[in-house]
């Protein structure tokens, strides 16, 4: 079920991204299942396990491994569907089923713009003052069409008036046979969607994702108004991508189509069936931007339409890419306008096919490679389109590059990666091999963006981004000089004649806005230094010889090099650039340069004799010491009416090296306890926004402010209740401790019992840990392996399921539960040892909770 808007007098704000005419949403997967005499709407709410076949109805596949069978089961009734609404079935012809949808029809959450209020920035729908229009059959689907008003929503940029829309809500059958899924590899850049994969013998699942990506080819349309001098970049940005499916085989391409008006008077087109990907051009000036957007099916990760949106206020972008990387103020000719408007479409087109931002995309070459106009006329100045790489500006005027060979182009690594997504005839080892290799090679390497990795920057150069930084200040300088010696000569004109008049004003209307200068100017120039800024203390990602990534500290000579860009035009900057670098600026540098500094010392922490240290590095809270056992207390201190309230449930693990408790503490301030005890919803925002800690005796005391969700009661029956916030202190006590056995544990008899759906992999391991405990602690524990149900009679139980992941246990006087969760496997050992650590709680030895 997809969304259109076909018409509205909705304003967007002027950078929205949505609130346009042809903008799509969705979709929304659901099936019909007959139960008895009615039929059950159904949501696809995740991933389709493998073991699940569209030719079987949906239904499992079975085999001959009855634990494997059982396994997907319970995985699918998790995370596959959930059931939605109900339907009576009213007559049965012909082998059909007739059913009331009415009342389904007008449901705002399904035929209607509910779902997407937030993101339009719209209030809620006005029932009297809405209706459905018509509803048009066509092959395979069932358009629903409406005419809908929409109150406003009272927020800052949202809409004071009432608003009129015209949506289409398209009902699209999907194919039977469901596409074989791509699972993802972090050495190739995809979008992706979580999964799960299954381990060769059935034993359990594994965490996962699997790539978004078309079934094979996909035709794009032009959309309706979009402006006839921009369809040729558009043919050839289309047309660059296809090569690639044409050079190498691959099953499919990328094609484009131009329907004429004529085509949706007949309506062969139109513009809300879901089966059509559109590349359509928004007239909005105040976003200087384009988007590709992908519409997945959740059970497979396949992409069945795309959206390419284009806003005029690209326009401004390429201006300024053109003044602030090329150092030329004069208009950007016809060519060199077309070339980096293929540019943005190419590289929106790679979004669609699933592409993600390879920041490593833009290291390919040295300044001198990037200065020589034989090769840049034969290959593009990065690795891939895919990186936020923009003009060479590397390349000085002398160097004879054309400035239509400075725009980037597709790159080897963008026709690696097609082929790693649509090359059908690789099998899962090829396609990891596959990845190794594109890895192992520097032009079709793909690292992601890292906050503190200064190789993967937006928009930096080359392999020596500083010193290509420099070569992009001398153009900055020119643009600069250049515009100020043109205003200059236009002030010289010192008559008042209309000759001299005409003359001045020529000259003024061939020059550019001059703010539009300086700002070009001072972003293009500030961008280098926060380049520059990022080496210093940096962290990148180098490759070793087994392929593997490890993060490792700048050498200190290219932070010295980093210091000496920065001393060059922060400190000391040039005259022309004076007007950019003022006291505030300067002093902002020097903060950041003290702060990634202290950042590296973090990283540095050791553990000698003992030592325990607790940091917060990037929102985050970790501990570093030698191998003990941490135990965490909290309490609400004050806030919301409380004072002094403990949290409930106090964590204690075995920790060695750093470790990450930050999920800890989450968990902590989102128990049940909190939500519906103490009324606490949910905490906005990051918790360490303000902290504070202070070491004691025994570990670290933890300070919180935060902003707890919040419904108050209710002052009036029929008001329904407005969430707010509520300030809460929340305190920690993080120790490290050695935890003692009791002297005696119970020895009598205690039964154990094991439900039929727990694998024999865990039995095995689970029956060696309760011989084992038996014979150290003298205790009696019984394993009871029960055929039937385990209901909440049974005081001890051993369960499995597809919650969570790794092993959780709850324990209160005469009720245990230990439960295995389907979704990762440790190994033996570790499941040993969390057995044993399950065995004290069932004990009650005071050992206590499992990580």
């Amino acid at each position: 079920v997809f969304t259109t808007v076909i018409d509205t007098d909705f304003e967007p704000a002027p950078d929205a991204k949505f609130g346009y005419t042809g903008d799509r949403f969705g979709p929304m997967i659901f099936r019909f299942v007959r139960e008895g005499d009615e039929l059950v709407l159904q949501q696809a709410t995740g991933f389709a396990a493998s073991i699940y076949h569209s030719g079987n109805g949906g239904h499992p596949v079975s085999t001959d491994n009855p634990e494997r069978d059982h396994l997907h089961a319970l995985y699918a009734e998790r995370n596959e569907y959930m059931e939605m609404k109900r339907f009576p079935i009213l007559d049965e012809r012909d082998g059909c089923m007739v059913i009331p949808v009415s009342d389904w029809l007008e449901d705002d959450a399904y035929f209607g713009l509910l779902p997407y209020t937030a993101a339009l920035r719209i209030g809620s729908r006005i029932e009297h003052r809405s209706r459905l229009l018509e509803v048009e059959h066509r092959k395979e689907q069932v358009i629903i069409r409406y005419n809908l008003m929409y109150a406003p929503m009272l927020i800052p940029g949202g809409s004071r008036d009432t608003t009129a829309w015209t949506v289409g809500v398209c009902l699209t059958l999907l194919p039977r046979e469901r596409m074989q899924p791509v699972y993802a590899d972090s050495r190739v850049g995809y979008f992706r969607i979580p999964a799960v994969r299954e381990d060769p013998t059935g034993i359990y699942l594994e965490d996962a994702s699997v790539i978004k990506k078309f079934r094979d080819s996909v035709t794009f349309c032009v959309y309706p108004g979009f402006p006839e001098h921009l369809l040729p970049p558009v043919r050839r940005a289309v047309d660059n991508w296809d090569r690639i499916f044409r050079k190498y085989g691959l099953d499919g391409g990328v094609r484009l189509l131009e329907p004429q008006p004529e085509d949706f008077e007949t309506g062969k087109f139109r513009v809300d069936d879901a089966r059509i990907s559109w590349i359509k051009y928004n007239k909005a000036p105040g976003n200087s931007n384009a988007y590709g957007r992908v519409y997945t099916d959740v059970r497979t990760g396949e992409t069945l339409c795309a959206y390419l949106g284009i806003f005029s206020g690209v326009d401004r972008t390429l201006d300024r890419w053109y003044l602030s990387q090329t150092g030329n103020i004069d208009p950007v000719p016809e060519d060199m306008y077309m070339a980096m408007f293929e540019m943005v479409a190419t590289h929106e087109i790679g979004h669609t096919l699933g592409l993600e931002h390879n920041f490593y995309g833009s290291r390919r070459f040295t300044t001198e490679q990037l200065r020589d106009s034989a090769l840049m006329a034969r290959l593009s100045h990065g690795s891939s389109i895919m990186d936020y790489m923009r003009l060479n500006y590397a390349a000085m005027p002398e160097d004879g590059i054309s400035m239509v060979d400075r725009v980037p182009v597709i790159g080897p690594y963008d026709e690696a990666a097609i082929c790693w997504g649509y090359g059908d005839f690789l099998s899962s080892k090829e396609r990891s091999e596959y990845a190794a290799w594109m890895f192992s090679t520097d032009s079709l390497r793909y690292i992601p963006q890292s906050i503190d990795d200064p190789l993967t920057q937006a928009e930096d150069l080359g392999s020596e981004p500083m010193r290509t930084a420099a070569n992009c200040m001398l153009h900055l300088s020119r643009a600069i000089e250049s515009y100020q010696s043109r205003a200059a000569a236009a002030d010289t004109i010192a008559g008042t004649d209309a000759a001299s008049l005409a003359r001045k004003a020529a000259i003024m209307k061939a020059l550019p806005d001059s703010a539009f200068v300086y700002s070009a100017v001072s972003s293009q120039y500030r961008q280098f230094v926060e380049h520059a800024l990022m080496f210093i203390g940096g962290r990148p990602k180098m490759v070793e010889s087994g392929g593997r990534t490890v993060s490792v500290p700048i050498s200190s000579g290219i932070q010295e090099e980093a210091m000496d860009f920065i001393r060059k035009y922060v400190f000391d900057p040039p005259q022309w650039a004076a007007w950019i670098v003022d006291d505030d600026y300067v002093e902002y540098v020097k903060s950041r340069i003290m702060r990634n500094l202290s950042r590296a010392k973090e990283k540095s922490l050791t553990r000698e004799n003992g030592a325990f240290d607790m940091s917060i590095e990037k929102d985050r809270l970790i501990l570093e010491m030698d191998e003990t056992f941490i135990s965490v207390d909290a309490q609400i201190d004050s806030g919301a009416g409380l004072r002094n309230r403990p949290l409930p449930s106090t964590p204690v693990f075995r920790c060695k090296g750093r470790a990450d408790i930050t999920d800890t503490l989450y968990r902590l301030l989102s128990s049940p306890v909190i939500r519906e005890k103490y009324g606490l919803l949910s905490v906005h925002g990051n918790i360490f926004d303000v902290a504070g800690y202070r070491k004691v005796d025994d570990g670290f005391i933890l300070t919180l402010d935060l902003k707890y969700r919040y419904y108050p009661e209710r002052p009036v029956v029929e008001m329904f209740p407005v969430a707010g916030t509520l300030p809460v202190k929340v305190s920690f006590h993080i120790r490290y401790n050695t935890p003692v056995r009791q002297d005696t544990v119970l020895k009598e008899e205690i039964s154990l019992a094991v439900a039929n759906t727990v694998p024999q992999f865990y039995r095995r391991q689970l029956k060696r840990a309760v011989r084992r405990y038996n014979r150290e602690c003298g205790t009696a524990i019984v394993i009871n392996e029960t055929p039937g149900r385990i209901d909440a009679g049974c005081k001890a139980a051993v369960s499995f399921d597809v919650l969570g992941s790794g092993m959780s246990v709850y324990s209160v006087p005469d009720f245990f539960r230990l439960n295995i969760g389907a979704d990762n496997i440790p190994d033996k050992r570790t499941i040993r040892h969390k057995f044993r650590m399950a065995l004290d709680y069932l004990t009650e030895s005071e050992i206590a909770v499992i990580p």
